[in-house]
């Protein structure tokens, strides 16, 4: 026997031990080519009794076998005679070959030679058995093919599995990189491309720790020469990473120090983008600490009136003067007050998205007739049609007017106008320091007599449809708020 071919089946075997130990039984579908059909009706016989699972498919010519093979793709393997009517066996194999380069394919002849064994095997066969008398020969041809469609199905398996993880890795939302002990790249996923925004050959060969932001470089950096000096350690960091838009995305960054394994030779590093999570942590921290002012708050302005009115009832209960019983229903008032604009801010909801075609001057006066505005004066310069919830945005104008009277007196003049995408709301009063244009949205911040929890209502009200709402200055000194971002109908009423 041929070194070629002795050395083919030594690597079958130690593959075929492996196969025995972890593949299990399944039916198998085997087409037979021969010319003979006494031989093939005795080699179907034998290979059924030796394999119970096999299903055997004979052909006496190599054309209807190549049609039986088109027509069914389920086929495990082809054991074939090398003498053929017309062609031969290894011909045959071409076409096999041509429809799947690794079907399992024996040649099983009567014309054996180590010259056409050498050949076959370099041809692409699976595997060359000669025909011969002792009717064992058909238990070792079915031992053979069993193990060569076992392998084929243990490598299509896998090769199912490694493209299943290559995509797997492609579209994941983690970067797989390896770096060396310098932070050199030199594997990246295909993910990179989705996650970080540059192809993997961009980045291969480059520094890491240039792309990370200077406030974060040095932490990054302490955290790999620690790796480097405690390899049995893993570590997890946040840092910011710079993206092909100049953009500085948040990365979340597991590392394992593998430089001693033979395989991967560096550093394994498990990347993915968390910068929606940072920056919602961030909007709950900002949450946090407003409920925490807002309780703070809450809790002078509670404090104020119910000190007022005990310390008054007493005063009653000594004296009997019922101008303190008039004093106490003020301070109860704004109790009531407090507890009624409370309830505004817990029942709001975030988002609204029931609304319906409103007119902005018949919105405004039906907020000016609902609040107490004395000798105040409303101009609405111009109006239009928008989509808005009707009961919210009245209460978000009849906070921004309480607010008007309140800082600016009961003769302040109010004009309502609109500018592009925006709804101008001004009064002529003194106006607000420019220093407190953001904290007048704080909850719990006055200059006057109110609770502070006005501006709070009237922002909320504005995001919740999705607008956005500034404070400045108005044309005559006073008080500006814009509220922007409202679709118009395009029609103007006068």
């Amino acid at each position: 026997m041929s070194s070629t071919l002795t050395s083919r089946r030594t690597q079958l075997e130690d593959i075929d031990r492996v196969v025995d130990e972890h593949v299990d039984d399944d039916p198998i579908d085997v087409v037979l080519v021969d010319d003979d059909p006494d031989f093939l009706d005795i080699t179907e016989m034998y290979l059924t009794r030796e394999r119970p699972e096999f299903t055997t498919h004979p052909f006496t010519s190599v054309s209807t076998a190549i049609e039986f093979l088109e027509d069914n793709a389920d086929v495990d393997a082809v054991v074939s005679d090398y003498l053929l009517p017309g062609t031969n066996g290894l011909e045959f194999l071409k076409h096999v070959r041509a429809n799947d380069p690794n079907l399992p394919f024996l040649l099983f002849t009567g014309e054996g030679s180590e010259q056409l064994a050498s050949r076959a095997i370099k041809e692409g066969v699976t595997d060359y058995l000669r025909k011969e008398t002792d009717p064992s020969q058909f238990s070792v041809l079915a031992n053979r093919l069993h193990n060569a469609i076992q392998r084929y199905r243990v490598q299509t398996a896998l090769a199912m599995s490694g493209k299943r993880y290559a995509k797997l890795v492609e579209n994941s939302s983690d970067v797989i990189c390896v770096v060396d002990e310098t932070g050199t790249g030199s594997f990246l996923s295909p993910s990179s491309k989705h996650v970080l925004g540059y192809e993997p050959k961009e980045l291969l060969g480059e520094d890491a720790f240039e792309y990370i932001h200077p406030d974060d470089r040095e932490h990054a950096m302490l955290t790999f020469y620690h790796l480097l000096e405690h390899p049995e350690e893993q570590a997890k960091i946040e840092y910011r990473f710079k993206d092909p838009a100049g953009e500085w995305p948040v990365l979340e960054a597991r590392a394992k120090n593998l430089l001693e394994d033979d395989i991967v030779n560096g550093f394994v590093i498990n990347t993915r983008d968390v910068t929606s999570t940072v920056e919602r942590e961030a909007a709950l921290r900002h949450q946090r600490n407003q409920l925490e002012n807002l309780r703070k708050s809450l809790t002078q302005d509670l404090k104020t009136p119910l000190t007022i009115a005990f310390s008054t009832l007493t005063l009653y209960r000594e004296t009997g003067d019922e101008e303190h019983i008039e004093k106490i229903k003020q301070s109860l008032a704004r109790i009531n007050q407090i507890i009624d604009q409370m309830a505004e801010l817990s029942e709001f909801d975030e988002s609204i998205s029931d609304t319906t075609k409103i007119k902005l001057e018949e919105l405004v006066k039906a907020a000016w007739d609902m609040t107490e505005t004395g000798n105040a004066q409303l101009q609405v310069i111009d109006s239009k049609v928008f989509d808005a919830d009707p009961g919210w945005t009245q209460q978000l104008f009849e906070h921004l007017i309480q607010n008007a009277i309140e800082h600016a007196g009961q003769d302040t003049t109010i004009s309502v106008s609109i500018d592009n995408d925006a709804i101008i709301f001004e009064d002529d009063g003194p106006g607000i320091d420019p220093d407190a244009y953001d904290a007048v949205f704080e909850p719990g911040y006055s200059t006057g007599n109110g609770l502070g929890y006005g501006l709070v209502i009237v922002k909320q009200i504005a995001l919740g449809h999705g607008w956005d709402i500034d404070v400045g200055e108005g044309r005559d000194g006073g008080a500006r708020f814009v509220i922007s971002g409202i679709e118009f109908e395009p029609h103007v009423y006068t």
